[in-house]
C-alpha cells in the first residue's frame, strides 16, 4: 500500500487551479479585427465648432462585419455623422486626423468612397480606415481612443479598441 504526501497532493490541486483560471481568464483564439499599435495622444489643431475627421486603422484578419464604432471618454466633443469606413488601396493614406472641410474638397479622393460603418463587411487581408467626424464644442476636445465592436465569421460579437487617443486644441505644442 501507498501513501500520498498531502502537500504534494495540495500544491498539484492549487496548480491545476491556478492554470485552469488562468487559461479561462487569458483571450485566445484568432485576432479577427487587428487595430492601433503603440499607444499615443494625437493633438489636432481645431477652432471652435471645427468639424473633424478622426480616424484609426484597421487590419481585417478575417471577413467581419462591423456593429458599431464609438469614441470613448468624449469630452468637449459631439459626434455629428455616422461613422464611416474607407478601404485602403495599395498606397492609399489612412484618415488619422484632418478637418472635414479638407476632405470634402478632395474631389475623387478617399472620402468619396465612404461607406457607412453599421453593416460594413471587412473583407480578410484588407486594410481600412475607419471614421468618426467630431465637433468641437469649446476651446479643447478629447477622447481617449476608438472601439469597433464587430461580429466574428462564427456569428459571436466581439470588439477591437485603437491606441490612440485624441486631442483637439486652438494649438498642440
Amino acid at each position: 500500500m501507498t501513501s500520498r504526501n498531502p502537500h504534494r497532493v495540495a500544491a498539484a490541486a492549487i496548480a491545476a487551479a491556478a492554470t485552469l483560471v488562468f487559461t479561462a481568464c487569458t483571450p485566445s483564439g484568432p485576432t479577427y479585427l487587428a487595430m492601433g499599435g503603440d499607444e499615443g495622444t494625437l493633438c489636432i489643431p481645431a477652432a471652435n465648432n471645427e468639424e473633424i475627421a478622426l480616424g484609426e486603422t484597421v487590419k481585417a484578419e478575417s471577413d467581419v462585419t462591423v456593429s458599431s464604432v464609438e469614441l470613448l471618454d468624449l469630452a468637449g466633443l459631439k459626434t455629428v455623422e455616422s461613422a464611416s469606413v474607407i478601404t485602403l488601396s495599395d498606397g492609399a493614406t489612412a484618415i488619422g486626423a484632418q478637418p472635414l472641410r479638407v476632405l470634402r474638397d478632395e474631389v475623387g479622393g478617399p472620402w468619396d468612397e465612404r461607406i457607412p460603418a453599421e453593416s460594413a463587411r471587412l473583407e480578410a487581408g484588407q486594410h481600412y480606415s475607419v471614421v468618426v467626424v467630431v465637433k468641437l464644442e469649446g476651446q479643447t476636445g478629447t477622447a481617449q481612443r476608438m472601439r469597433v465592436t464587430y461580429q466574428t465569421p462564427e456569428g459571436l460579437e466581439s470588439t477591437a479598441e485603437g491606441t490612440t487617443a485624441y486631442e483637439l486644441a486652438p494649438s498642440c505644442n
